[in-house]
């Protein structure tokens, strides 16, 4: 399961917010930590105060997590899956929060459209590239972190932000964002440059799991 993590004051003290980065059949090694975090959260083991409050293992933690994946169809592994999963943890107020954006790389055709219909909590995007909308999203991890509403117009209104430090009485800092990434080489090294270089995202909060076909 994720680790706990010390960011912040008030109810971001035990919140995880992790980034997955996936290429093609890279998405196989988030499948099972995604699919935990949604069993904790059936269970009741997330969240202050449920069953006994912030004790051990995940009680007393919320987890807030995006899936970014490339692909060149929209049929790809375990993807009804990670839809069924995105639409019943859309809830940004609840305790596991989890978001499926793929950025679709093939053919642009009529498929893409039906599957934005068809699932409108997963972001479909056509013809972009995962590097160019990886600052959006941790932008927006950071942002449901620290319990921002969005309006009507898709803006976030930072004054909404509930949640503050027992300490001093100032908003709780958003727990940091760990990404993960997994993919061909040349996928990576793309994504890792970006990561690095234009989101100023630490090495210290970067993981990469490799494989060769």
């Amino acid at each position: 399961p994720p680790p706990a993590e010390g960011g912040g004051g008030g109810g971001g003290m035990n919140d995880v917010s992790r980034l997955m980065i996936s290429g093609g059949i890279g998405i196989v090694a988030f499948v099972g930590t995604i699919r935990h975090a949604a069993r904790l959260c059936r269970a009741g083991l997330l969240g202050a105060g449920r069953r006994g409050g912030g004790g051990g293992g995940g009680r007393g933690r919320r987890i807030r997590m995006s899936l970014l994946h490339a692909d060149r169809t929209t049929e790809f592994p375990f993807m009804r899956d990670l839809v069924d999963l995105a639409e019943e943890f859309a809830d940004e107020d609840g305790d596991f929060y989890f978001k499926l954006g793929v950025c679709f790389t093939g053919t642009i055709d009529e498929r893409v459209g039906r599957a934005s219909r068809m699932h409108p909590h997963v972001d479909w995007m056509a013809g972009r590239p995962v590097e160019g909308i990886i600052q959006v999203t941790l932008d927006e991890l950071s942002a449901v972190s620290r319990g921002e509403r969005r309006s009507i117009d898709g803006e976030r209104d930072a004054r909404a932000a509930s949640e503050t430090s027992p300490i001093d009485g100032r908003a709780a800092a958003p727990p940091p964002t760990h990404v993960f990434m997994c993919g061909p080489g040349a996928f990576q090294k793309s994504v890792r440059s970006c990561v690095l270089n234009e989101c100023g995202v630490p090495k210290s909060r970067l993981h990469q799991e490799y494989f060769e076909l």
